[in-house]
């Protein structure tokens, strides 16, 4: 796993030219959230929590002139479209629902056999489609094979 673009994100954030002090302060918070995200990454240490956060940044936040950062934005999708199926690969099914938040919404999913809620989370956690045809098998017929 590289994190090339991890590192590439930060150094475009802190390099480029910002002359408006409002982005200024936005863009210093988001190298307070990314910078640990690299270190942590490089440690070897899961951060499937802080990409969520930091695509929760990126979305509640907004810079007044974002063309200067579209590259860095750009960096952080191809980090973060690599490093999820990477970090999730050699988890089960229900280690990836938590390590996403998402076990207590799967379970009232799979409560009231919301087929199409339980289909979506499990491509969230990038769970193959054979294995999701697997598990809604599952759900509306109990007794069905496992396989």
């Amino acid at each position: 796993m590289s994190y090339r673009a991890l590192a590439e994100t930060i150094e475009i954030f802190e390099s480029s030219d910002c002359s408006r002090a409002e982005d200024r302060a936005v863009i210093e918070r988001y190298l307070a959230a990314l910078a640990p995200a690299l270190a942590h990454a490089v440690l070897g240490q899961t951060i499937i929590a802080e990409i969520q956060e930091i695509d929760r940044i990126f979305g509640h936040t907004w810079l007044k002139d974002a063309v200067p950062f579209n590259e860095a934005f750009a960096k952080w999708r191809e980090f973060r479209d690599e490093y999820l199926p990477f970090a999730v690969r050699g988890m089960t099914v229900n280690e990836r629902l938590h390590a996403f938040g998402l076990l207590d919404a799967y379970d009232r999913a799979a409560g009231v056999h919301d087929v199409s809620a339980i289909r979506q989370i499990l491509e969230s956690v990038y769970v193959d489609a054979d294995s999701i045809e697997n598990i809604v098998s599952r759900i509306n017929d109990p007794t069905a094979p496992v396989g």
